[in-house]
């Protein structure tokens, strides 16, 4: 599995490591495949994005068939990367497919100083176990296609071990929105006495403008492959803090 990237949000960032991002998100991905093509190895997994489909004026879930249009430079070599491998394999012989995650959370999401920018998720998560106030910035009501990283490990697990691919590309998460609204109450479950501040007027990287899009669809990982999601927002969020309790 290939999975190394540069993340290159939010703009600022972007500017910053405009080529470094495009060297290491494309360039790196063919290099890495043109090693395993050497010594001729077993499947390859190529991690892609939700991002490369881009945002949508409604949120009709997304297959993986339907048009990409990125905006940013970070999805942009993403997507770059997500057809170059295609095509190498093809070229070379490798028994490659693409996995297309959702936006992932859950245990070794924390601040490292290696990302620029964090999932509300953990930062919202981090927050409450830390028992300070959960800051939820722009429109609560934005559904974002959150999934545990526990189903993403499980995912890519049955894309990897399948005895046979029918597709070159797969959806990984698990189908449906989730809002800032309800990601928080899932929060307030586990804390009841959870303080959360609310500032519609702030930015946000959950709901900005531009950033709507529907879930990902995955009815080629479940039908082709059998994958079932074995988790929830709030069994996901429950195993997230107890990880975040012991480690973080």
């Amino acid at each position: 599995m290939h999975g190394a990237a540069i993340t290159s949000i939010p703009p600022e960032v972007e500017r910053a490591r405009f080529v470094e991002t495009a060297d290491v998100n494309v360039m790196g991905t063919l290099n890495v495949l043109a090693a395993l093509a050497q010594v001729r190895t077993g499947r390859v997994v190529a991690i892609s994005s939700s991002s490369v489909y881009g945002p949508r004026e409604n949120l009709t879930p997304l297959r993986e068939d339907d048009a990409k249009d990125p905006h940013a430079g970070y999805p942009m070599t993403k997507w770059a990367g997500d057809m170059l491998a295609r095509r190498f394999a093809s070229v070379y012989g490798l028994d490659l497919a693409v996995a297309r995650l959702a936006g992932p959370f859950g245990p070794f999401e924390r601040d490292t100083g290696s990302r620029p920018l964090l999932s509300p998720m953990a930062e919202w998560a981090t927050a409450a176990v830390n028992g300070e106030a959960v800051v939820v910035s722009g429109d609560p009501t934005v559904p974002r296609d959150a999934v545990y990283v526990g189903d993403v490990a499980g995912g890519i697990a049955a894309i990897l071990l399948a005895d046979r691919l029918g597709y070159d590309a797969y959806n990984v998460g698990w189908g449906r929105g989730t809002s800032a609204e309800q990601a928080v109450a899932a929060l307030g479950r586990i804390f009841p006495k959870l303080v959360v501040e609310w500032c519609p007027e702030r930015r946000s990287p959950w709901s900005s403008a531009g950033a709507a899009a529907g879930p990902l669809r995955c009815d080629r990982l479940r039908q082709d492959l059998g994958w079932q999601p074995r988790y929830d927002l709030d069994s996901g969020l429950a195993e997230y803090i107890e990880w975040l309790r012991r480690y973080a």
